[in-house]
């Protein structure tokens, strides 16, 4: 990783996540419910709310309409309730991919870690934007976009945050951190990765929060339910606010869920194509010449 840290490939990513920092620290700050007078003391306090069984089950159909996964449908959610609820569109967002993927070149694209044990998390920043309102194809195809246009999955962020010389331009506090985690599938299936499912869940849910960060959003899919934790500290979110936020979100991943299975066709994005160039705007005209 080190050698990785040096090497031509991640220097000519070191350009794109100056850019992510620059324009997350151009931001103004988030405006949040004031919390209660007496509240003083820096206290991390949890919100969860539940999608139907019914709901849950039907994730994957949901996800054929546009190519999602799980993930991506609760980030949007997310989103939506955020831009809402905090009349704010624009959110750094810390998200987290599996590291094991490796990089596509560089001396480290070749490692071999079956014999390794560890989720090898790669978190790192996002600016993520969703237009509001109720365009709800719109703003799944946006979010889908910009989550598949990171580079690696964000894996070189962490490289060159921790191990270049200059690695301290790249700090950057986020806003809120997202996770998901999908612990429905078949420990069968898991094969050498089966250390990436294992049992996470209570230690996502009482490790502190990045320091700067008042928000965690976690989403586990697991016992046929879908769980969305919303952890927060207390001096900047009011619990009524969050309690607000978490039943806003479980209702917007239903809403999402149910346009999804309404769609009687795929509709195509340029990550399908494996495309970063195109745009959602060059597709719906590629489109057009078709229809």
């Amino acid at each position: 990783l080190l050698a990785q840290a040096g090497g031509a490939y991640l220097q000519t990513q070191g350009g794109y996540w100056q850019g992510v920092v620059a324009h997350a620290q151009a931001l103004p700050p988030v405006v949040t419910a004031i919390p209660p007078a007496d509240v003083t003391a820096e206290v991390l306090a949890e919100e969860t709310s539940e999608l139907a069984a019914a709901l849950t089950a039907q994730l994957a159909l949901a996800n054929e309409a546009y190519g999602t996964d799980n993930a991506e449908l609760l980030l949007t959610a997310l989103l939506q309730i955020l831009a809402k609820e905090l009349d704010r569109d624009t959110w750094v967002v810390e998200l987290e991919a599996d590291g094991r993927q490796g990089f596509e070149q560089g001396p480290a694209s070749e490692l071999d870690g079956s014999r390794t044990v560890g989720g090898f998390a790669s978190h790192y920043p996002a600016v993520m934007e969703v237009a509001g309102g109720t365009d709800l194809s719109r703003n799944l195809k946006s979010v889908k976009e910009q989550v598949r246009s990171v580079p690696d999955k964000g894996l070189g962020y962490g490289v060159l945050r921790y191990l270049s010389e200059h690695g301290a331009v790249l700090a950057l506090k986020p806003d809120v951190q997202f996770t998901y985690i999908d612990q429905s599938a078949d420990p069968l299936s898991w094969g050498n990765d089966a250390a990436v499912h294992l049992p996470v869940v209570a230690a996502l849910l009482t490790t502190p929060l990045v320091s700067g960060c008042a928000l965690s959003v976690v989403g586990v899919a697991t016992n046929g339910c879908l769980r969305i934790t919303f952890r927060y500290q207390t001096t900047t979110y009011a619990p009524s606010l969050i309690a607000a936020l978490a039943e806003s979100c479980r209702d917007q991943l239903a809403a999402l869920v149910v346009h999804c299975l309404a769609q009687s066709e795929r509709e195509l994005t340029p990550s399908d194509f494996g495309n970063n160039d195109l745009s959602l705007a060059d597709i719906d005209r590629i489109s057009a010449l078709f229809n």
